[in-house]
């Protein structure tokens, strides 16, 4: 488990997208995957917390953007 929250720590620490592209630290998403996504998502991914809700936000926040082709 403590593994699963250092990966979640590490997306928002970090610089690069999940597309590949720049994003600033502390956002989840670069603005081009962020607006892909649907409001409810959207509102998920930023309003959620470690630990609270996020993690699942995050995960379907991907596969949406998979499933569009934003992200392999």
């Amino acid at each position: 488990m403590a593994n699963d929250r250092q990966f979640y720590l590490d997306v928002l620490a970090d610089n690069e997208c999940a597309c590949g592209r720049e994003k600033p630290p502390c956002r989840v998403f670069c603005g081009r995957c962020y607006y892909a996504l649907p409001g409810d998502l959207q509102v998920d991914i930023q309003f959620y917390k470690l630990g609270k809700g996020f993690e699942k936000a995050y995960e379907e926040a991907v596969k949406h953007l998979e499933e569009q082709g934003i992200v392999n």
